[in-house]
């Protein structure tokens, strides 16, 4: 954008910040390395919070062995149908517990005999079972079990189609019945982690229904509610839309939720700390630089240039510094969320490390962080940019950055250890910026590390 009377000079002004950056390597390198670590260490930052939280999120409904909230016991026709049209309610599952099979010649397992409908499978219990291989049993002599059962029985390399035989009771019953099954599916499962082996063998319809048994008080209705609110006050209104008799129970699924709000504004405090940091070694590195070269903009004033040629001037060098440091950083932040991430939060979930872990890899998390990186950049770029814009022709020529108590007939007799110290100290705002840059990377660099904890 160009203003009334002003010549477009921003082919000069691309030229001079690039003759900029290429005289200045060292400073260009420091910029950076400064920009690099920044944008790294947001990038690791924001993958291991939402890393951790979908990790908590998902060895939580694991180990539950169902994402439902509640189950209600033995649920009528008509039950079901108010239940599907409450408000509260997002889906319903339906299961129902048939018997249970023999386990004697088996390590302490206790298997039910259970069969479930296809939103109770899709919805309630693939999310919580993973390595699932074949299909939910179909055909009246399928049935779909668990490797850890699997193994028990000595199948070690179990095929789909093969034979098992099962001595089970159906209902109330005492009367054991064997009988050949074929396998139609298995998966890993993580309940026996909880409830100590105990298990489903999951069996289709149409073995449900040629049983000649009553079953009428089996069935268990699924839920899952709208929204995040607490399961027990959705149980309270539900009772008050349906009418329930005082033999049915409401098992609510004790899941204990992560706070993830808590999580994603310790996430975005530290991403702004770190942004912080970033901006004091980035501003530190413009600052010094401008001070360094404040007689080479007081030149180009002389020669015409105005205030805001030189800001932009200014604002390129940091914009094609940030094309090379940010996507460098962003590249370093993706190597540490695939090799590094994992491994701490193994550290963190020792005690559940047999349930999984959960990588966060999402595009938006290095979006964010390059949009925080960048921001950053330019804020730590306006002060430098103001102050080589305001300089002045006739004070640039004058100006010496050295301001020392000492006179010069004292120079011969001073030490060197108390020159080098004048020389530290000889600027006392840019001594402050140094310190402050210096001192607050340190905790940052510790949390690229792994030492931060959601």
């Amino acid at each position: 954008m160009t203003w009334p009377f002003e010549n477009d000079t921003s082919n000069i002004e691309k030229k001079l910040a690039k003759r900029s950056l290429h005289h200045e390597r060292q400073r260009n390198l420091f910029a950076i390395i400064a920009l690099v670590l920044t944008a790294f260490m947001i990038t690791a930052t924001f993958s291991i919070g939402f890393s951790y939280f979908e990790t908590y999120q998902m060895q939580q409904i694991r180990l539950m062995g169902t994402t439902a909230d509640v189950g209600i016991t033995n649920v009528t026709e008509n039950q079901l149908v108010d239940i599907s049209k409450s408000n509260l309610v997002l889906d319903v599952g339906i299961q129902q517990r048939l018997g249970s099979v023999d386990t004697e010649q088996l390590q302490n397992a206790r298997l039910g005999i259970v069969w479930i409908d296809d939103t109770e499978w899709e919805h309630h219990r693939l999310p919580t079972i993973s390595g699932v291989v074949g299909n939910y049993p179909s055909s009246k002599n399928e049935i779909m079990l668990p490797t850890w059962v699997l193994e028990q029985m000595g199948i070690s390399d179990p095929q789909i189609g093969m034979e098992i035989v099962l001595s089970y009771q159906i209902g109330d019953s005492y009367n054991y019945v064997s009988d050949t099954f074929l396998l139609s599916g298995y998966y890993t499962d993580y309940i026996p982690m909880r409830t100590n082996n105990r298990g489903y063998v999951y069996v289709s319809s149409a073995f449900k229904d040629s049983l000649n048994v009553s079953l009428d008080n089996s069935v268990t209705a699924m839920i899952r509610f709208q929204g995040n609110d607490n399961a027990d006050k959705n149980c309270e209104r539900l009772r008050r839309e349906i009418d329930f008799t005082e033999g049915q129970t409401f098992e609510i699924a004790p899941l204990e939720q992560a706070n993830g709000g808590t999580i994603i504004l310790a996430v975005i405090i530290l991403a702004v700390f770190i942004s912080f940091s970033g901006y004091l070694l980035i501003y530190n590195i413009l600052y010094v630089s401008v001070v360094k070269d404040v007689q080479f903009y007081g030149r180009l004033k002389t020669i015409g240039t105005t205030q805001r040629q030189i800001k932009r001037i200014i604002y390129k060098q940091a914009i094609r510094i940030s094309c090379i440091g940010i996507p460098i950083g962003l590249l370093l932040g993706a190597v540490v969320s695939f090799g590094i991430v994992p491994y701490f939060l193994n550290m963190m979930y020792s005690t559940n490390s047999d349930v999984g872990t959960k990588v966060s890899f999402s595009p938006f998390i290095f979006i964010g962080a390059a949009i925080f990186t960048f921001i950053t950049v330019m804020i730590a770029s306006m002060k430098p940019a103001k102050i080589a814009g305001s300089v002045s022709p006739i004070a640039a020529l004058q100006y010496t950055a050295a301001s020392t108590k000492s006179s010069a007939r004292n120079c011969s007799k001073m030490k060197l250890s108390r020159m080098a110290w004048n020389n530290v100290f000889r600027n006392a705002k840019s001594t402050t910026l140094v310190f402050a840059s210096l001192f607050s990377a340190f905790p940052c660099s510790l949390s690229s590390q792994g030492y931060y904890m959601v």
